[in-house]
């Protein structure tokens, strides 16, 4: 419940079902990587398998039936876990992509370069090829600098960068884009520097308010 990324907010939706909400200290989270904290007296890590290997908490024995399970079969998002430096499972979430995105990322295409930069493995291309079309145009396996880096390469190129994400993986390229949008689940959350805030159920209204801007500017020239 610290935690605004996407991935461990729909896991809390889900187990807050079956237990209580115990006090968390010394909460700690790293973009691009997990968070950590401690839970009655027990520590806890949660978040991407080479951050908990870097740790040295991830068992390796294939015997071992804690060992890290594979992810190059399964299409989707993992959160592993580990308590008290020894690895205890994940969750893997499916991806789902919104069903307005086809329409939406369409009707933008002639008017705009549109880039993919997604911190999830290569096995998610195929699910968006069929959106984006081009692999150039798609970026994966992208860490918070990569996707700063790659904003910074856009600007120096001349181009004017609208950078859309959620989360704090997202938070230096969105400070960094000339027009930054954090997409929240609750407006009222915390949200990462930006110049809007859109509710993720709006997502497919970005056609709208570029629209919607520009006649706002046009008219703004005028006066």
């Amino acid at each position: 419940r610290h935690s605004t990324h996407p991935l461990p907010v729909r896991i809390g939706d889900v187990i807050e079902r079956a237990h209580s909400a115990k006090t968390v200290r010394s909460f700690r989270e790293t973009p691009g990587c997990g968070m950590e904290g401690d839970v009655a007296g027990h520590e806890i890590l949660m978040g991407a398998a080479t951050w908990l290997d870097s740790r040295k908490i991830m068992r390796r024995n294939l015997d071992d039936p804690f060992s890290i399970p594979t992810e190059t079969t399964n299409l989707g998002s993992y959160v592993h876990v580990a308590i008290d430096s020894k690895y205890r499972g994940c969750f893997r979430l499916a991806s789902a992509v919104r069903p307005e995105m086809d329409s939406l990322l369409g009707n933008l295409a002639p008017d705009y370069q549109l880039t993919l930069l997604s911190g999830d493995g290569e096995k998610e291309r195929e699910r968006f090829r069929q959106l984006f079309r081009r692999d150039d145009a798609m970026r994966f396996n992208q860490s918070p600098h990569d996707k700063l880096e790659h904003i910074c390469q856009l600007q120096n190129s001349g181009n004017t960068v609208m950078m859309v994400g959620d989360g704090l993986n997202d938070a230096g390229a969105l400070k960094q884009s000339d027009v930054g949008v954090a997409v929240v689940e609750n407006i009222s959350a915390f949200s990462p520097a930006s110049d809007v805030i859109l509710e993720a159920h709006m997502v497919s209204r970005l056609q709208q308010v570029l629209k919607f801007s520009k006649r706002s500017d046009r008219k703004s020239t005028r006066l």
